[in-house]
């Protein structure tokens, strides 16, 4: 079979390198090239190190001059806006590319990860893939497997999900006791209510509202840890410096009003604050008439009266807000810091609830558009001339024509001048295939 002869004139010097000189540009090997379809890839062998190497990277391409080939393709002019995913070869893009969605559906037991691909910083080693699979972010890598991981396939959570969880829960929990709590209150089913719902009115409305917004909050939480949502979670970690400050409110008014000349406070409360409605459901709350006496601003009832043997209002009024208003800012301040734990693991964890890394996007440098596929397409076909000769690499641009036009911007080329051929060019499938032709 007569062989190719190359012409080395200056028209074809940008094609005067020799391949024993150059490491090859693609991953397709001989053996494995199918010269019918020419740009569909074979899935390139795992570990190869074909399947990784790269002549040229980024940034020594973009110091080459403007008449080469790959100057262009990997962005040698000033004004080049390609994206930087030029520079990824294919095996760093997910396998269903080349493959088709039948893996992403075929899920099988057997079928284990090697690492979370997609996911972790574990994506930016070499030759590791760029886009995760269906439930990629629920696999840990093997290699930070924690102890809090459960060994079932498809359940395994974070341990900082497990944190966020454990603290959501018992802040639900709290935030429904202190909601059932204050309902009772206001409905009167505790003992000495309603001289709660009298004298303390604001804080019981305060104590009522952050009981409501943390009970709000937990919701957001548990939604976003049990749907793995981060917008939720967001949404709880803002929610929970807002419940945060309607908490301390009723625990600072609580504690001012015991500390800071309580006695004091209840005389104006009793004389000028209350009307006679209110005056008697203490009296009738705490068994006693008037406030000194029954004949000091009392309200008249069918258990005082001016000849009644009660005692005064005054001291049982004022032990009972003592005792009251204490337990109220001790608890209030107590819940306050269980809450600031719950704002911290909220904030280191609401980002791990999944091995996914950040929100799992490309980003906007590594987007493809329609220059990008237009300057790999031109890299592609530069390879298939370099490699295997300027008829495979036209016909490899001739079958992509039909396809590549759809794409709205520039259209990719072929790499030229390519060198005058003499002689006859044996057929693609028989000097390919075959490892026993000379090339």
């Amino acid at each position: 079979m007569p062989l190719i002869s190359v012409d080395r004139s200056p028209s074809s010097s940008s094609f005067t390198h020799s391949r024993a000189h150059s490491q090859p540009l693609s991953w397709i090997s001989p053996e494995d090239y199918d010269a019918t379809t020419p740009l569909d890839a074979p899935i390139p062998r795992p570990g190869s190190i074909a399947a990784r190497s790269r002549t040229t990277s980024f940034a020594a391409a973009s110091h080459l001059g403007e008449g080469s080939s790959r100057g262009s393709v990997l962005g040698g002019n000033a004004d080049n806006r390609t994206s930087l995913s030029v520079n990824y070869l294919p095996t760093k893009f997910s396998d269903a590319l080349a493959v088709g969605n039948a893996r992403r559906r075929r899920r099988a037991k057997q079928d284990t990860l090697a690492m979370a691909r997609g996911g972790g910083v574990d994506a930016f080693k070499k030759g590791e893939a760029r886009m995760p699979e269906d439930r990629d972010d629920l696999h840990p890598s093997p290699a930070r497997k924690g102890w809090l991981d459960r060994a079932e396939t498809g359940s395994r959570w974070t341990r900082f999900k497990w944190v966020l969880l454990v603290f959501t829960a018992v802040y639900s929990l709290l935030a429904i006791g202190a909601l059932i709590a204050m309902l009772l209150i206001w409905l009167d089913y505790i003992q000495h209510a309603d001289v709660i719902r009298v004298a303390n009115r604001t804080e019981l409305i305060f104590t009522t509202l952050a009981a409501s917004f943390a009970l709000l909050t937990a919701i957001f939480g548990l939604a976003g840890v049990m749907l793995n949502n981060r917008s939720f979670l967001a949404f709880y970690c803002f929610f929970l410096w807002i419940s945060f400050g309607f908490l301390v409110i009723p625990g600072y008014l609580t504690y001012r009003q015991q500390n800071l000349n309580l006695q004091g406070k209840l005389n104006f409360q009793w004389s000028r604050a209350l009307d006679i409605d209110a005056r008697r459901r203490v009296q009738n709350a705490l068994g006693c008439c008037g406030y000194f006496s029954p004949f000091v601003e009392a309200s008249i009832s069918a258990r005082c009266y001016a000849r009644s043997v009660l005692p005064g209002c005054k001291g049982p009024f004022l032990h009972f807000e003592r005792a009251v208003l204490r337990r109220w800012f001790i608890g209030v301040f107590s819940l306050a810091g269980f809450h600031i734990c719950t704002i911290v693991a909220s904030l280191l964890c609401a980002n791990h609830v999944t091995y996914r890394f950040g929100k799992g996007m490309t980003p906007k440098a590594y987007r493809l558009d329609a220059a990008s596929v237009a300057a790999i397409m031109e890299s592609y076909a530069a390879q298939l001339a370099e490699q295997y000769g300027p008829d495979v690499a036209a016909a490899a641009m001739e079958h992509s024509r039909a396809d590549v036009p759809r794409l709205p911007g520039p259209s990719p080329k072929l790499p030229g001048p390519f060198p005058k051929l003499s002689g006859t060019f044996p057929p693609a499938s028989t000097s390919l295939t075959n490892p026993n032709v000379s090339k």
